[in-house]
C-alpha cells in the first residue's frame, strides 16, 4: 500500500516538472523528495515571488553595563531603602563611637566616696572578686558572707586604698529582715569607717546605693552526679543557698532601694539589680547535671517573677504623691565551664595601689562587664547578656555550642552521653586491673621483711641476694 502511494507521488511531482519545465527555464527540486520537503520548498518559492524577506537574525546579548543599568531602572526604591539604611547604620555607630564615655569609677565629694553597692554571695570566690573589684573602682561595698570567719577573711584581703569602704555583713538562712536592717544601719555609718571621730554621718554626707549585685545564685558546687544519685539534703541546700536565700533577700532589698532615704540628690537615678547565673543551664537541661540544672532555671523563673512583681507594685504607686525611685533589672549568664577560673583565692593575695585594678581570682570579663553594667544607669539594657570569660573565639564556640545541643535531639544526646560513660567506665576498670597486677608483681619481687634495709639481719652485715 506504502509503495504504491510513493510511486503514484513520484509521478505526480514528475508530472508537474514536466508541465513547468515545458515552457521555462529549468527548476531545480533539489531534494524536494518528500511531501514536507515540498511544502518547504513551494513557500520559499512563493515568499521570493511575493517579495516576503525572512526575519533579521536575534539580537546579541546585552552587556554586563546594560544588565546593571536595567537593574538600576528597575529596582530603584529597593536600591534607596539599601542605601538610607546603610546610612542610618553608619551614623548610629558613628553615634556610639563618639558619645559621652561613661564613668569608670564612683563618684567622690571631697575626696569621699558617695556611691554605694550591695553584692549578695561574698563567701563564693566569684562574690569575693566582684566586691573586692567594685571596691578598686571607688565603690562602698555592702557585701553579705555566710559566717564570722569569711567576714575576717574578706576583710583581712581588702587593699589598703578601700580599706574603710568594704563592709561584710553576715546572712543567714531566715535571717534576711536582719541583713537588710544591717545594710541600712551601714549607710549612715560616716566613710571611711576607719576615720575617726562621729561614726555616724553627717548631714548631706550620705550615700547613695546604685545598685545590687546578686552572685550568690550563680552555682557551680551542685554536684556532678545524676540526679538520682544524690540526696535530697544536697537539692535542698543548693536551692537554699542559690534561689530561696538570694531571691528573699533581693525581695527585702526592693523597699530600701526604690524609697532610697540617703540618696545624695533629688533626681531619681534608677537603681539597677544584677544576678548572675550560670549558662547554660538556664537554658539548656544538661545530661548529668539535673541539680545545676534545677537551681539555674529556678533562679531565671524566681528573677522573673520577681522583676514582674515589682513592676506591678511601682505602676500602683505611680498614682500616688511620691514618685518611687526607677528600679531596673538584668540578668548575667555566665560560663561556668571553665570551673577553674572561680576557684578560692591564694591566702597570700598581692593587693595593688589606688586607681588601679585588683588582679582578681575570676575572668576580667565578668567584673569589667558587672561594673559597665553599675555604671550604666541611664543606658538602655537588655534584660539578658551573655559572658564566658575567655576569648572572642570561646564565646562563639560556646554560644554554638549551647544552640547545637538545643537543638539536637535528646535521645541523641543521651546515646553520645551514654557511650562517652561506658567508655569512662572501661577505661577506669582496665586501669584499675592493671594497678592490682602491678601491685602483685611488686610484692612477688619484693625481698622478704627481715632482709629489708634497716632490719636486724640487715645491721648485722648480713648479704642480700635480693640487692
Amino acid at each position: 500500500m506504502w509503495s504504491e502511494l510513493h510511486e503514484r507521488w513520484q509521478t505526480g511531482i514528475d508530472r508537474v516538472s514536466r508541465s513547468l519545465n515545458e515552457y521555462g527555464p529549468p527548476i531545480e527540486w533539489g531534494d524536494a523528495q518528500t511531501p514536507s520537503a515540498w511544502l518547504t520548498w513551494l513557500s520559499q518559492q512563493s515568499k521570493a515571488a511575493l517579495g516576503i524577506q525572512s526575519p533579521p537574525p536575534p539580537p546579541p546579548p546585552p552587556t554586563l553595563t546594560e544588565k546593571m543599568s536595567r537593574a538600576f531602572t528597575r529596582n530603584r526604591a529597593t536600591l534607596a531603602y539599601v542605601l538610607g539604611g546603610a546610612v542610618a547604620i553608619g551614623i548610629g555607630v558613628a553615634w556610639i563611637k563618639t558619645r559621652p564615655a561613661l564613668p569608670t569609677c564612683g563618684a567622690e565629694t571631697d575626696g569621699r566616696r558617695t556611691q554605694a553597692v550591695v553584692v549578695l554571695g561574698g563567701e563564693t570566690p566569684l562574690g569575693r572578686a566582684i566586691a573586692l573589684y567594685l571596691a578598686s573602682r571607688n565603690l562602698i561595698v555592702l557585701v553579705s558572707v555566710n559566717d564570722e570567719h569569711t567576714k575576717r577573711a574578706l576583710e583581712f584581703e581588702v587593699p589598703p586604698p578601700s580599706r574603710g569602704y568594704v563592709k561584710a555583713l553576715v546572712l543567714h538562712a531566715g535571717a534576711e529582715d536582719q541583713f537588710v536592717r544591717a545594710v541600712h544601719s551601714a549607710l549612715c555609718m560616716r566613710f571611711p569607717l576607719t576615720a575617726g571621730g562621729d561614726p555616724y554621718a553627717r548631714p548631706g554626707e550620705n550615700v547613695q546605693v546604685i545598685g545590687v549585685v546578686n552572685a550568690a545564685s550563680f552555682a557551680v558546687d551542685t554536684g556532678a552526679d545524676p540526679l538520682v544519685q544524690q540526696s535530697p539534703q544536697v537539692l535542698e541546700r543548693a536551692l537554699t543557698a542559690h534561689l530561696v536565700t538570694p531571691l528573699t533577700t533581693l525581695s527585702r532589698l526592693i523597699p530600701l532601694l526604690i524609697s532610697s532615704p540617703n540618696r545624695v540628690s533629688t533626681r531619681a537615678d534608677p537603681a539597677l539589680i544584677v544576678s548572675l547565673v550560670a549558662s547554660p543551664a538556664t537554658r539548656v537541661i544538661q545530661p548529668l547535671q539535673g541539680a545545676a540544672s534545677i537551681v539555674a532555671q529556678s533562679v531565671d523563673a524566681g528573677l522573673a517573677t520577681l522583676k514582674r512583681e515589682s513592676e506591678v507594685q511601682a505602676l500602683s504607686r505611680d498614682a500616688s504623691t511620691h514618685s518611687p525611685r526607677p528600679l531596673r533589672w538584668t540578668r548575667l549568664d555566665i560560663d561556668a565551664g571553665n570551673s577553674a577560673a572561680f576557684q578560692p583565692p591564694p591566702a597570700t593575695q598581692q593587693l595593688v595601689r589606688h586607681g588601679q585594678r585588683t588582679a582578681p581570682h575570676a575572668p576580667r570579663a565578668v567584673l569589667e562587664k558587672v561594673a559597665s553594667l553599675l555604671f550604666a544607669r541611664t543606658q538602655p539594657l537588655w534584660p539578658r547578656y551573655t559572658v564566658a570569660g575567655t576569648t572572642r573565639l570561646g564565646d562563639c564556640l560556646r554560644a554554638l555550642a549551647s544552640a547545637v545541643l538545643a537543638c539536637m535531639p535528646n535521645t541523641l544526646v543521651d546515646l553520645v552521653i551514654a557511650t562517652q560513660l561506658r567508655f569512662r567506665s572501661t577505661h577506669t576498670a582496665h586501669g584499675s586491673i592493671d594497678e592490682h597486677l602491678r601491685g602483685i608483681v611488686r610484692e612477688a619481687t619484693a625481698p622478704p621483711a627481715s632482709l629489708r634495709p634497716g632490719s636486724d639481719l640487715q645491721s648485722r652485715g648480713v648479704p642480700s641476694t635480693y640487692t
